[in-house]
Formats: C-alpha cells, sequence, structure tokens
C-alpha cells in the first residue's frame, strides 16, 4: 500500500493476526468491497457504515462480483477529486481542468483530463484501449477507439508545450502509459532543416507535404525504387496521404524529406521504431528520382541523419536492413560506419530469385571514433 495505491480492495474479513471489520476505516479514498460468509443485517450495516461501499455474501456468482467491482471502479473514477494535484514538476488543477509548470499553463479538454488522470493514477501501468474507454465513459461517453489516438495525440502535445518532455508512451496495438521514473526529454528543433548541400536540402516532413510526397514520388512509383525497397505494389493517393499523415504523429520517429534545389521531393531519410529506454532505432533511406543516383546524395543523407541521431537525439545503436540485390546501398553504409551484423539468407525474392535481408548497425561509440577520425 505504501509504493502502490490500489484502484480498489476486495476484502475477506477473514484475517490472519486482526480483524477485517477494522479495516474499512483505516483506509480512506480507495473503495472497498467485503466478502463475507456473515450474512447478518448487523454485519453489513457496520461494514458499510465503517467505510466499506459495497458488501458480498458468500457463496457468491464470479459474474456479480466483476460487476460490482466494475461498477464501483466507475465510480470511483467519477468521484476521486483531487483539485490542485503536484506530480512531479506539473501543477494539476481539476477544477479548471488546467496543467501549469513555472510560468506556463494549458488548458484541457474534458475527455483529455480524464485520459490523463487515470494514466497518473496508474504510472507505468499500460493501460489498454477498451479498459480506457470504459473507465473513462462516464466522464466523457463521446469518446470512441477511433477518436482516443487523437485525444491522446492532443493531451501529449499540449504537456510537451510546457515541458518539452514526453510524459505519455503509446504502446503500439495496445494502449498508452505514463511513463514512470525516466521520463524522456524529446529533442525538439529549432529549425526544420538538418542538412544542406549544393542546393539539396535535408528537412522534416510537414503535413502540408503529403499530396507532393505523393504526387513526385508514387505517381507512378519508379520500378527500380519499388525492386530495391521491396515494394511489392502500387499505392492510391489515399493510402499515401494517410501513411504520411500517421508517420508524422509517432512519437518514435523522425521523418526527413530529401529536396532538391528544383524544390521538389526525391527522398527520404528516416529515424523509426526510436526505443527511448534502450536509446535505439531503426534507420533507412531512398531515393525515388533516378537521376540523382550515383551523385553522392544518398550518402550525404545518411551520413547527415546519422549524425543527427547520435549527436541531437543521444542514441546508443542505430540499424538498418539493406538486400543482397542492393549492393550500391550497402557501400553507401560502410562508408557511412555501419557494420554487417548478421544476414537472413534467402529472406526476400527479387523477382524470381532468392535473395538475403542484411542487417547492418552502428554504435554511438563507433561513431564517435569515426568523427574524429575524419
Amino acid at each position: 500500500m505504501k509504493q502502490k495505491r490500489p484502484d480498489l480492495i476486495l476484502l475477506d474479513l477473514m484475517l490472519p493476526g486482526m480483524s477485517g471489520e477494522k479495516v474499512p476505516s483505516q483506509i480512506q479514498g480507495i473503495p472497498i468491497i467485503v466478502v463475507s460468509a456473515k450474512t447478518d443485517a448487523d454485519s453489513k450495516v457496520n461494514l458499510l457504515l465503517g467505510g466499506a461501499v459495497d458488501y458480498l455474501t458468500k457463496p457468491f456468482d464470479t459474474k456479480e462480483l466483476l460487476a460490482r467491482i466494475n461498477i464501483r471502479l466507475r465510480e470511483s473514477m467519477r468521484t476521486t477529486q483531487f483539485p490542485i494535484y503536484n506530480y512531479g514538476e506539473l501543477n494539476i488543477d481539476e477544477t479548471s481542468r488546467k496543467i501549469s509548470l513555472e510560468d506556463k499553463t494549458v488548458n484541457l479538454t474534458r475527455t483529455e483530463f480524464a485520459i490523463l488522470k487515470l494514466l497518473i493514477q496508474n504510472p507505468g501501468q499500460v493501460i489498454a484501449k477498451s479498459v480506457l474507454l470504459d473507465r473513462i465513459s462516464l466522464d466523457t461517453p463521446d469518446c470512441t477507439e477511433n477518436s482516443l489516438k487523437t485525444h491522446n495525440s492532443h493531451l501529449r502535445g499540449k504537456l510537451r508545450e510546457i515541458s518539452g518532455k514526453e510524459y505519455v508512451e503509446s504502446v503500439w496495438e495496445i494502449g498508452f502509459r505514463w511513463k514512470l521514473g525516466f521520463v524522456e526529454e524529446k529533442y525538439y528543433m529549432n529549425t526544420d532543416v538538418i542538412g544542406e548541400k549544393d542546393g539539396f536540402v535535408i528537412r522534416l516532413a510537414q503535413a502540408d507535404d503529403a499530396v507532393n510526397y505523393y504526387e513526385q514520388n508514387y505517381c507512378p512509383l519508379d520500378k527500380e525504387v519499388a525492386r530495391l525497397t521491396g515494394c511489392k505494389e502500387e499505392f492510391s493517393k489515399e493510402e499515401v496521404v494517410s501513411f504520411f499523415l500517421k508517420s508524422l504523429e509517432e512519437n518514435d520517429r523522425y521523418f526527413f524529406l530529401i529536396i532538391a534545389p528544383d524544390g521538389d521531393i526525391i527522398g527520404e531519410s528516416v529515424i523509426n521504431e526510436i526505443d527511448w529506454d534502450l536509446r535505439c532505432a531503426n534507420f533507412r533511406i531512398g531515393l525515388y528520382r533516378q537521376a540523382e543516383r550515383g551523385k553522392g546524395i544518398g550518402t550525404w543523407a545518411t551520413e547527415i541523419t546519422r549524425d543527427f541521431a547520435f549527436e541531437k537525439l543521444k542514441l546508443h545503436r542505430l540499424e538498418l536492413d539493406v538486400y543482397s540485390f542492393n549492393p550500391r546501398a550497402e557501400t553507401v553504409y560502410l562508408k557511412a560506419g555501419f557494420k554487417r551484423e548478421g544476414v537472413l539468407r534467402d529472406a526476400i525474392m527479387d523477382g524470381a530469385n532468392y535473395a538475403d535481408d542484411i542487417l547492418m548497425s552502428i554504435l554511438e561509440d563507433e561513431w564517435r571514433t569515426l568523427k574524429t577520425q575524419r
């Protein structure tokens, strides 16, 4: 109880070394359901007046017990109040639904605050989407699974606005959690541009780029690009734009575009699947305009993005996959300091032929050594 506050207590009166009847009066703010073989009215009344929220006599049906637990949890979520609450450096005002940090303040919507409160009450725990929706349903009946991601994204953005930190973590296809202990300070850039050379620019992708990204790279998709990247099908404009916009929302991704002197998008450079605890990430790069290949643009973009990963994001390891039928790409990565780590033999098809999937990586210490040698 001192280390972790439960959401609810299921109390059996038959406790070793003490009387279970005394427990409800000693605990405040946590709903207690009593289960007992005692069926007399006095026992029930005394316990309910003494602090228990419900009383269930033995024997009982498990379904009934679960239903009562669910009801009490919902009531607890709705009635638990902390008008002014300090969580670490954050000052949280439930009455006005405001969060403050020093001289910065943001206002939360009703749904955002309900999500925040549930996550804070369960720090470090992954809260499944279905559970979250059920637990906040009385406060926010209009919230659906489809809109939950949007509400969470807005909440994270507002927390980031006042703190520059990521308090809430999305757990892929499961739900969300409030980070416990270590709170990741994601790197936020003062400028979108991370590299310039001979009129070429590498910059962060923006929502406004979505249509141009499709029209200049996927309409149609270059056959050689499709072969080298293992892309087996054409995608519609809606699919590409949707993927592009979704990529911008992910907390574990930095999505850069390579822009030619004429302003066209000719490629991308991506750091994704970032594990902020292990400080590891995946990397990929693609040049879509055939005329720009073989000019050193890919090598330059790889080195710029690699440096960003280690210098700005403070990563420990960067890894990638390259296919054996793309030796030019492997040469680029070797020049950038990546090392062969392993091979998945015959793991992909290149037309009618099998090809290897080569895993490559570079560590922070190797990058530092490389930088001192140049």
